[in-house]
């Protein structure tokens, strides 16, 4: 029994002294919007990650629900697996970027290697990003 809990007390203090370091590295390549089941149709999102160290940029696509779309970009950072991002959307019509765009904040965790899930703030109003990473655009 001794032998067991000398056993579990080791694991435990190998799991908490791994090295997150390489953690970055695991949002670099293309990601797409995961509709939800109780999401309405229509919105859609890829975006390409690039990280360097801990620091985060991004830059992609989106198209609205009612039509709108645009382009996106993406800065932010990571620390310890939680990504923290601020998203800027901008409309684009006809070629031409519009007046007029926002941006959301977004806090998430990685799911799992190819998924990454959070919360999205904007104007005070949440909501829920999920984002898989794809093959490519």
């Amino acid at each position: 029994m001794r032998y067991l809990r000398s056993l579990l007390a080791f694991s435990i203090w190998v799991l908490a002294s791994c090295d997150r370091s390489a953690a970055p590295t695991a949002l670099d390549g293309y990601w797409v919007h995961v509709r939800a089941a109780e999401e309405p149709p229509g919105f859609g999102l890829g975006i390409v990650f690039t990280t360097s160290d801990r620091e985060i940029s991004g830059s992609g696509t989106w198209q609205g629900e009612a039509g709108p779309s645009g382009t996106l970009t993406a800065i932010g950072g990571i620390e310890h697996g939680t990504v923290t991002l601020d998203l800027t959307f901008t409309q684009v019509l006809n070629g031409v970027p519009q007046q007029g765009s926002f941006v959301e904040h977004f806090v998430g965790t990685f799911t799992s290697y190819d998924d990454l899930e959070g919360t999205t703030t904007q104007n005070g109003q949440t909501g829920m990003l999920h984002l898989h990473r794809s093959a490519g655009p």
